[in-house]
């Protein structure tokens, strides 16, 4: 994987309306813009934007931006996404996994 990206985790409700993000963090992964017929975990399907195979566990609702960002906010960063489904793949000795993000 050599792409780098920026995740920030879900967000927390601020008590106002809003939501507070834990602090950005620099990932590798492999981008690919690429739209897929995905369901979400409440069954909605829904056509992604891109898919992402990051370096480390994701979250459903955290976000994810192709690059390095220091935006507290992922809404603050023009081209930032959520991400809507998560799929974990180990491997058949269980030692490596896959993980796919789609947003």
């Amino acid at each position: 994987m050599t792409q780098t990206a920026t995740y920030w985790g879900p967000g927390t409700s601020d008590g106002f309306g809003g939501f507070s993000y834990p602090a950005p963090v620099p990932i590798l992964c492999r981008w690919e813009d690429n739209n897929e017929r995905v369901r979400d975990a409440d069954g909605n399907e829904f056509v992604s934007r891109s898919v992402v195979y990051p370096d480390r566990d994701v979250d459903r609702q955290g976000w994810l931006y192709q690059g390095t960002s220091a935006e507290a906010d992922p809404h603050d960063q023009a081209g930032a996404y959520e991400v809507r489904q998560v799929r974990i793949m180990p491997d058949l000795s269980g030692t490596l996994k896959e993980v796919k993000a789609w947003l």
